[in-house]
């Protein structure tokens, strides 16, 4: 029986957006948005997250224009500064049709005349907050189609490059010069001569100490060299490690658990996946409205969220294969199935469905352009190696046995339920 080195991480998403399928609206936060009003008139602290703005401005004077706000006319909850002056704090929001909406710290709606101050007043701030918004958005959406498009060639040359001891060697002091006193009065130099090898002890402590800490520098990073250039290929262990740290700084747009194990001395490799959920999804695109503080957000189809999701689907299963095959040249067959958490439609329990494994050797994985990702099509990409998949006629992925499962022997015997492979389900809608 060969030895085994399984481990599972949890790759999480360096941001997540705050637009999903249960809600469009994308929030900046309670801070950096807040009104000061008293006698001396109405003050804007403004501070938009994402632009680097931030300051204070007097707004409106005491009796300037009619329908200023006076402080009898401050939303409740309003903060005294002292000398007769209030803040308010702002929070701005976008609503589901992609209009500002401005509320005050406990949710409620802002006095319109401190709205209307605001949008005339701070308008080049506010469109550059809804461009942030609108390219966060989009850029969502990219990120989730694009996961495979950063995917490094299989074949790479993995050098260390050593570090060196930072840390300067001790000076060594100079011999004291005799002068004319010196000659005049040779205790003087005597003097000079004592301090001087008292010097060049200290000088040898400190440079005996030097060597030691920089013989130990040395030392760590041929250690470190030996594991990256040598170990990496013959330990299974080291390999693992590798393994991990490169799935964990990746970066990944959703939340996805990997489960790997490594056997035939690190030459086979079999990954189990737990994919992001369809609702985890974009749901909407926007784009600047031509007129007015607002973004036109459009809700997409259930077709082309479905359609979003098979391609990310594929994209997270291409990109662990990817990343295997670059990160251990030892490596030369990559398993890898991918399942999500479905409800039992017979019994209501949640179970572990899987929907997508595939198959690949190193020498398949060579033939495509690690130069070209932006032109591939990932799913096309995943049909040339040893592929199961099923999709009905409206682009929903449907369960499948899959060539391994590491996932389902460690909970409990829960496993993807038996899908005949002649099912006949067609691969793209």
């Amino acid at each position: 029986m060969s030895l085994r080195f399984r481990r599972t991480l949890r790759l999480a998403p360096g941001v997540r957006l705050n637009f999903g399928l249960r809600g469009m609206s994308v929030s900046a936060g309670p801070r950096g948005l807040s009104l000061t009003a008293g006698r001396g008139g109405v003050f804007g602290n403004l501070g938009l997250p994402g632009t680097g703005v931030s300051f204070r401005e007097k707004l409106v004077p005491p009796g300037a224009r009619a329908g200023t706000p006076t402080l009898s006319s401050l939303p409740a909850g309003a903060s005294a500064l002292g000398d007769g002056v209030y803040r308010v704090s702002l929070n701005l929001d976008l609503d589901e049709h992609g209009r500002l909406v401005f509320k005050d710290a406990a949710g409620l709606s802002l006095d319109p005349r401190l709205e209307r101050i605001v949008k005339r007043d701070h308008t080049g701030e506010l469109e550059e907050f809804l461009a942030c918004r609108c390219d966060e958005i989009n850029a969502g959406g990219a990120e989730i189609v694009g996961i495979h498009t950063n995917v490094p060639p299989p074949d790479q040359a993995h050098h260390y490059q050593p570090r060196p001891y930072g840390k300067p060697a001790p000076e060594r002091p100079s011999p004291p010069k005799p002068g004319f006193l010196d000659r005049l009065f040779p205790w003087l130099r005597h003097d000079k001569e004592q301090e001087f090898g008292h010097e060049m002890d200290h000088f040898r402590k400190l440079e005996s100490e030097w060597k030691q800490e920089k013989e130990l520098h040395d030392a760590e990073q041929e250690r470190l060299r030996k594991r990256y250039e040598q170990d990496r290929l013959t330990d299974p262990a080291v390999m693992s490690d590798f393994l991990e740290e490169s799935f964990a700084i990746a970066g990944w747009p959703r939340e996805t658990r990997v489960d790997f194990d490594l056997e035939d001395g690190g030459a086979r490799l079999t990954l189990d996946v737990d994919l992001p959920e369809v609702e985890d999804m974009p749901v909407a695109s926007a784009e600047r409205a031509a007129r007015g503080l607002k973004l036109n957000i459009k809700k997409l189809s259930e077709g082309s969220i479905r359609g979003t999701y098979s391609v990310h689907v594929h994209g997270v299963v291409f990109r662990c294969l990817g990343l295997a095959f670059a990160t251990l040249p030892s490596v030369q067959t990559v398993t890898c199935a991918a399942y999500t958490q479905r409800a039992d439609p017979a019994t209501g329990r949640v179970r572990d469905i899987y929907l997508l494994s595939v198959v690949a050797s190193r020498s398949e994985w060579r033939a495509i352009s690690f130069a070209n990702l932006q032109a591939l099509d990932v799913i096309e990409a995943l049909e040339r190696f040893d592929l199961r998949l099923a999709m009905s006629a409206d682009g929903a992925l449907e369960p499948i046995l899959p060539h391994a499962r590491l996932h389902g022997e460690q909970q409990n015997g829960v496993e993807a339920p038996a899908r005949p492979e002649d099912a006949g389900a067609e691969r793209r809608p």
